[in-house]
């Protein structure tokens, strides 16, 4: 049975002795008969009032609160830095499925299914290119197919206004009249759908693994609205780490 790529989120001991802060006292002209320095300016580093001992040393048993403060300052700003990443710049994910094989391993149970990075910005500044590898939130009929609330992973075939069907005399995917070269293509079932014209606002989508993809062909296009980013990047394994394409 056909499924989708379901995309799956990847979600010192000793305190330091700090030098003493030294206030030079102002030293004014002894004339006390018989003073050793009578007449003269005595060295101001000699005359010093120190600060408080407990600002300058630790006190043993007594961790000093600054540090304890300082690690947790340093802890919130990493969590809120990351979940801001996450959550406007990218995100990695997992490809819990085959349907886009061979770009994307997702053969569960078996393998090391392969981690993508999400570009979650690219689309803010440009627009979505044919042959896009996209993440999407799940709408409408792809619900009944992969749950509500899941993302998945496809590639993007056909843009708003774009005519497409399947296929040509050498069962070739055509757009706009012409066929598309996809060398990506794996195991492709070749199946059949009339043309196609894609809406405004909307995707067609297709998984590069045909036999093995619910994907436009089953449940329609996808609204742009939906998507989250641009896949591009393999992360993990490390031996098939590499851009996407």
């Amino acid at each position: 049975m056909s499924q989708p790529d379901e995309a799956s989120p990847e979600h010192a001991s000793d305190s330091a002795i700090p030098h003493a802060q030294i206030r030079a006292a102002h030293i004014d002209e002894d004339s006390t008969p018989g003073s050793p320095i009578a007449g003269a300016h005595a060295d101001p580093a000699l005359h010093v009032t120190p600060t408080d001992p407990e600002d300058d040393y630790d006190i043993p048993g007594r961790k000093p609160l600054w540090k304890g403060r300082e690690w947790l300052v340093l802890i919130v700003l990493v969590i809120a830095g990351s979940l801001l990443i996450r959550t406007y710049v990218m995100q990695s994910y997992r490809i819990p499925s085959g349907s886009m094989e061979l770009t994307l391993h997702g053969c569960t149970p078996g393998c090391n299914d392969d981690r993508i990075l999400v570009d979650k910005l690219s689309y803010k500044l440009h627009g979505i290119h044919r042959g896009d590898i996209v993440v999407f939130k799940a709408t409408g009929k792809w619900v009944n197919v992969v749950g509500e609330g899941n993302d998945v992973v496809k590639r993007v075939i056909g843009l708003p206004g774009d005519t497409v069907q399947c296929c040509d005399a050498q069962n070739h995917l055509l757009r706009n009249g012409v066929a598309i070269k996809e060398p990506y293509v794996y195991q492709d079932d070749h199946m059949p759908f009339a043309a196609v014209k894609v809406p405004p606002g909307e995707l067609w989508v297709m998984g590069d693994h045909r036999n093995d993809s619910s994907d436009s062909r089953y449940n329609g296009p996808i609204p742009i609205s939906s998507v989250i980013g641009h896949a591009f990047l393999r992360v993990w394994p490390l031996k098939r780490f590499g851009l996407l394409h």
